[in-house]
């Protein structure tokens, strides 16, 4: 394999590492904001309306949550993609073609899904905060 070939693959292997860890923190961060959240429900009484912005709050973290881990078990797929790209030099020749032709689809169906994915994570995630941000001011009064 081409030195600037190991480099790139070498790259995007460390990409993933990151991205991995968003999520990690990301799911951190959404599912225990729902648990908290949860644990000191019964202490408030909030009317309607508030109530109204807790179970957005919930929703939106726990599509936050799913996602995270879509975006987890998809990078996780390019990984395994990229690495068998590197050892695809001790496959038989004639197989090599298939072989590139099939991870290279892994790597584009991930690439495009984690992108998607990305974006509505970034939403949820800060349109959960923002409704769990109201709720409790509200029921600061």
């Amino acid at each position: 394999m081409p030195p600037e070939a190991e480099t790139a693959l070498a790259s995007a292997l460390e990409t993933n590492k990151l991205d991995i860890d968003v999520y990690k923190h990301l799911t951190t961060l959404s599912t225990g904001s729902i648990v908290l959240t949860a644990s000191f429900l019964d202490k408030v009484k909030p009317d309607s309306s508030l109530k109204l912005a807790i179970s957005i709050a919930m929703v939106f973290l726990l599509f936050c949550t799913m996602y995270c881990v879509k975006s987890i078990l998809l990078v996780r797929a390019a990984s395994a993609a990229i690495t068998r790209i590197r050892s695809v030099e001790v496959i038989a020749p004639e197989n090599q073609a298939k072989e590139f032709e099939a991870m290279f689809v892994i790597l584009k169906k991930a690439a495009r899904g984690t992108e998607i994915n990305f974006h509505f994570i970034q939403y949820t995630f800060m349109f959960g905060l923002t409704a769990l941000v109201v709720f409790i001011f509200a029921n600061m009064r």
